[in-house]
């Protein structure tokens, strides 16, 4: 049984995410996207898909806080891709659902991360400046590349439209 399990019997909650482990995290993804605050949907209940978006940023800011800060580094094989991988999904969310810019967004968010678990986790004190720089790096890259990927397919298909061709 995981730490967020225990918490949620210990402090007689539904779901671990409505524990004091990650409202600090919902209450600030709240703050910086404007969003409904979270309210615990789940499947066809969460019409919008803000309450996953809310789960899916709040837990994969976790992972990447602890992952880097124990010394994963993102790439393109092994664990660094899977750490890559979290982050680009993470990002998806953030502009899909919350409507935000992404580029320093999960440096941004885990600074309460890094505030709330200091004391238990030191380790995450350590190179706070590292942890900023790697998120922020790696963010700024995969928003270049959404951007990019978005222009071309808005250039390609007003193309298609103008030439009368819809398949």
């Amino acid at each position: 049984m995981g730490f967020e399990r225990v918490v949620s019997i210990l402090q007689d909650k539904r779901s671990n995410y409505d524990t004091d482990v990650f409202t600090p995290i919902l209450d600030e993804i709240q703050r910086m996207t404007g969003a409904r605050p979270y309210a615990g949907r789940v499947g066809d209940d969460d019409v919008d898909g803000i309450d996953t978006a809310y789960r899916v940023v709040a837990d994969h800011v976790r992972t990447l806080t602890f992952a880097i800060t124990d010394g994963a580094v993102p790439d393109n094989e092994g664990a660094g891709y899977t750490v890559r991988r979290i982050l680009r999904r993470g990002s998806r969310y953030i502009r899909k659902k919350f409507d935000v810019p992404t580029g320093n967004f999960f440096s941004r968010l885990s600074r309460v991360l890094v505030e709330q678990m200091g004391d238990v986790y030191p380790e995450i004190r350590q190179r706070p400046q590292d942890l900023v720089e790697m998120l922020d790096e790696e963010e700024r890259s995969f928003a270049r590349t959404l951007d990019r990927g978005e222009r071309l397919f808005t250039s390609v298909t007003q193309k298609m439209k103008a030439e009368g061709k819809t398949e």
